[in-house]
């Protein structure tokens, strides 16, 4: 599956995962009705078994919608009701969900005027297999799957249409998280490997007495080895971190220094020879945990390196605020994110377009474990950025973390 700008196509695996939601949501509502029917024939509490109808249909994840013969609606539950979808339209009725303007699955692609799935569903004549885009008043996209089951007497005559309305938009996003993150993972993994085996297929064919030549060939293979085991390591302290608490080794660092270091020691600012990178600010005291530091630098010197082009600079800026906060700026002059894209940033495996068009190294990690390193020392991070100025990252921690 892939999703761009809340399009989404599926393939057919994913697809009969999403179906299943909203047909067993249905069959659930359908075996209670059956067996409080059972309840009913064997009491005479009838205004007792309604409430208990009322409670189950209430009760479940999936919107139903009731029917009678005549189209009608007899019945919505609390799902639909809330749902910010039809949430503001008042009562929900027969004629406010056949005029929700539906989308096909790539999400942009109106379905002509009565003819949507919502329409389809509340006439019979919906397929299970499509997967549908929902838009409420503010723009924001909810995916979504519809199936109904028609109810007869004993004469087989229709007296009522059972719809079931699922929001699969989080299940369609964590199908997209697991493809891009399959995909990117691959790129980064098969990227340093292939040059690692290219540079060592030449140093082994063409030895010579030339030493500077192969040391310059293995050079450019430790690069690649350190840029590898960068990445795994990025993702088990990734995969640590959401599953469970950071944990936080403080000692007394000099964030100047630190920085500093980590500018010198980088391979990525040697291989960009082309950028300046300078390092503002006098000494600069907190107590945090040092490998974690790194991480957070490091990861921020990445993103700016990759942002900026051929005679660009980045700024790495340390100090002191009063008597209590450290703050640490990393600034580029390259080619700045769009705002559209800034509230994201922080989430996990999302990459710009930019960054996918250009090829950027990254997997979207980067920025959402650097908040999580900064939230655990009790402090915020935020961006700021301009298309065609640069892009500033700023971050503030208290010089000693109060223990949480």
């Amino acid at each position: 599956m892939s999703l761009a700008s809340g399009a989404v196509t599926a393939d057919a695996g994913s697809l009969s995962l999403l179906a299943f939601f909203p047909v067993a949501m249905v069959l659930t509502a359908l075996l209670a009705y059956a067996l409080v029917d059972e309840a009913a024939s064997a009491s005479t509490a009838e205004s007792t078994v309604r409430q208990l109808r009322d409670a189950i249909v209430e009760t479940v994840d999936a919107g139903i919608v009731v029917l009678n013969s005549d189209s009608e609606v007899l019945l919505v539950n609390r799902t639909i009701r809330e749902h910010p979808v039809v949430a503001g339209a008042g009562s929900v009725d027969t004629s406010t969900l056949r005029s929700i303007q539906a989308y096909e699955a790539d999400g942009v692609t109106p379905y002509p005027p009565g003819d949507g799935p919502i329409a389809r569903a509340l006439a019979n004549h919906y397929h299970v297999e499509e997967l549908f885009w929902v838009h409420q008043a503010d723009g924001t996209p909810h995916a979504f799957r519809a199936s109904s089951s028609r109810l007869r007497n004993a004469r087989g005559a229709v007296e009522a249409t059972v719809v079931a309305l699922s929001d699969v938009t989080e299940l369609v996003d964590a199908v997209r998280v697991r493809d891009r993150l399959i995909s990117t993972v691959s790129h980064e993994l098969r990227t340093p490997l292939t040059a690692m085996k290219g540079f060592l297929e030449l140093a082994r064919d063409e030895i010579t007495d030339d030493e500077s030549l192969l040391a310059h060939y293995l050079a450019i293979v430790d690069r690649n080895l350190e840029r590898e085991q960068a990445v795994i390591e990025h993702f088990i302290l990734a995969a640590n971190s959401f599953t469970s608490r950071l944990h936080v080794h403080e000692i007394d660092l000099d964030l100047t220094a630190l920085a500093t270091s980590i500018v010198s020691e980088s391979a990525l600012v040697a291989l960009r020879g082309d950028v300046t990178v300078r390092v503002v600010g006098g000494p600069v005291q907190c107590r945090a945990d040092l490998s974690l530091c790194t991480r957070v630098i490091g990861a921020l010197l990445s993103n700016a390196l990759s942002a900026v082009a051929a005679n660009g600079q980045v700024t790495i800026s340390t100090s002191a605020l009063g008597s209590d906060r450290v703050r640490l700026e990393v600034a580029d002059n390259g080619s700045g994110i769009a705002e559209v894209d800034t509230a994201q940033l922080f989430t996990r495996f999302f990459r710009t377009d930019r960054s996918d068009d250009e090829a950027v190294p990254g997997v979207g990690l980067g920025l959402p474990l650097v908040k999580q390193i900064v939230d655990a020392h009790g402090g915020t991070v935020s961006i700021t950025s301009e298309l065609g100025v640069g892009t500033t990252v700023t971050i503030e921690m208290p010089i000693q973390r109060i223990a949480r």
